[in-house]
């Protein structure tokens, strides 16, 4: 009988397990070809998203996108999460603005990423939609911008 339970509990424990996996959608990547440390802020609108309003997490080191490397950017949903992320912005449209990193440094403790978007400290400003994003297989490439890193003094 403890045999047949503890085959039950770990029956019950894949399958919550596949739930949740099936639950989160990372398909999305962005590809750093700057030779910059770059931070992005991606947004279903041009504003930020409260939660996300905090300069340190885009500069903690495991949200910084160095020369030549790949993130995957994950959100909560199923297969399609990504496309209805985008449907919930006014404009359709996942918006990414990328920051050098040690822009983001520079006025940590000054500004807000709010504040931040609002004085255009970005450096690229890019946006896409879902169809856009298919096609491109949900792989983002910020390449090197010929228009200086912009300071707010």
């Amino acid at each position: 009988m403890k045999k047949m339970k503890k085959i039950l509990v770990l029956i019950i424990m894949a399958g919550l397990g596949g739930c949740i996996y099936d639950q989160f959608n990372d398909q999305l990547t962005v590809t750093n070809k700057t030779n910059r440390k770059v931070s992005v802020l991606y947004s279903s609108d041009l504003g930020v998203d409260t939660t996300k309003n905090n300069v340190a997490f885009y500069i903690d080191d495991r949200n910084v996108l160095m020369p030549d490397s790949t993130l995957r950017y994950s959100t909560w949903g199923g297969e399609r999460a990504w496309h209805q992320y985008i449907e919930e912005g006014k404009r359709k449209r996942l918006f990414f603005a990328f920051f050098e990193t040690e822009t983001l440094k520079k006025y940590e403790h000054s500004y807000t990423m709010n504040q931040m978007m609002d004085y255009k400290l970005y450096f690229k400003l890019e946006s896409y939609t879902a169809d856009e994003l298919d096609k491109m297989g949900w792989n983002v490439v910020v390449r090197e911008s010929k228009i200086p890193t912009p300071t707010a003094e």
